[in-house]
């Protein structure tokens, strides 16, 4: 009887680890996503330059992002850009039962951490979402490079 449980633990584990579509936890990523279109909250999909872009290189995120019409919680901590060089932490990444891949993590940026939900597809689009417990989320849409 013993043997018997031990046997179906490990064939459970095994159709667990079999089943898991992980991707390595590391941040070893090289991207860079160029920017279309904005979705602030409370608006509409706008286009917007194309100078607008999110850099990842390992650990680094490199943001060059505008946050129109958001609204911080405390007026003097007013946010009018996403603009900053910052370190990740808690990196997590996955695929999705259509195959797209699924990035998140966090970045500090002056008194807020803002939370990032990167979806890429295989043709090379990608929609990153924004949020902090400080500001109003926003969601933006754009081609890998």
């Amino acid at each position: 009887m013993k043997h018997n449980v031990i046997a179906f633990l490990l064939l459970s584990l095994l159709v667990v680890a079999c089943s898991s579509s992980k991707i390595a936890p590391t941040a070893d990523i090289d991207m860079t996503i160029d920017m279309q279109r904005m979705l602030p909250l409370r608006s509409v999909w706008e286009d917007i330059e194309p100078a607008y872009r999110l850099e990842i290189h390992g650990n680094e995120v490199i943001s060059y992002l505008p946050y129109v019409w958001g609204r911080s919680i405390e007026r003097e901590k007013r946010l009018d850009t996403l603009n900053f060089t910052a370190i990740m932490r808690g990196f997590n990444a996955s695929v999705n039962r259509h195959g797209q891949k699924i990035y998140s993590f966090k970045v500090q940026h002056s008194v807020y951490t803002f939370t990032f939900f990167i979806t890429i597809n295989d043709r090379g689009t990608a929609l990153v979402e924004i949020s902090s417990d400080g500001c109003d989320p926003i969601s933006f849409e754009g081609r890998v490079r």
